[in-house]
């Protein structure tokens, strides 16, 4: 019940143990009681909510809302999937589904035959292009936001600095988003130099950094 109200009440969703933290946000396994209600065979979910330093910022609360509408337009498997925004008693979230394997950026033992790290690398570059296709970059691409699933899926996740490329027509509807709410992500070691010198995300960046990851 880490992160739940003092009264108890959990709304919607019983969070569960903490999957990962951020400078803004916080992801936790979550069970959806509204699925557990309905006798849902996968009641298990991802929540990400605002750090509750943060629940009650109004430009963190845009931030979040609109990291959830882009994420809403982008139907890929490469994507993490989005299910919904909603407003708990802890504050602003969206529920996501719930990823099973591991980051790319976590150590491990496990010898990886070039052929499958070839096709897992072929799979991320196909999901960068569609991406770029949709007028997104995603701006802060790095081995622990992408998430390798059992089967071998790869998985791109947190699109918190993401934004639309403001010099073609965007396939994802922006309209009335605010621009001004990117938060600044700068990993040295995946970031290109435009982007550690302030510059703005672009399709040019992502392949940059992917090809560090």
């Amino acid at each position: 019940r880490k992160g739940l109200p003092a009264t108890g009440h959990c709304g919607r969703f019983l969070l569960q143990n903490l999957l990962g933290a951020g400078g803004v946000c916080e992801v936790h396994a979550a069970l959806d009681l509204r699925r557990v209600e309905w006798s849902d065979a996968a009641p298990q979910v991802a929540v990400k909510r605002l750090l509750p330093e943060l629940a009650d910022n109004y430009q963190a609360q845009l931030a979040l809302a609109q990291e959830f509408c882009i994420l809403r337009h982008l139907a890929h498997p490469g994507v993490v999937r989005v299910f919904d925004l909603h407003r708990e008693p802890f504050g602003l979230c969206y529920s996501m589904e719930l990823l099973r394997g591991r980051h790319m950026g976590e150590n491990t033992a496990e010898a990886v035959p070039d052929a499958r790290a070839a096709a897992t690398a072929t799979l991320f570059f196909g999901t960068l292009a569609f991406l770029h296709a949709k007028g997104i970059a995603h701006g802060d691409i790095k081995p622990s936001n992408l998430f390798l699933e059992p089967g071998g899926r790869p998985v791109l996740i947190d699109f918190n600095v993401a934004a639309a490329i403001l010099n073609q027509d965007c396939a994802v509807p922006v309209q009335g988003l605010r621009h001004s709410l990117r938060i600044p992500a700068h990993n040295i070691l995946y970031s290109s130099p435009e982007r550690l010198e302030g510059g703005p995300p672009s399709p040019e960046d992502d392949v940059f950094a992917a090809c560090c990851t």
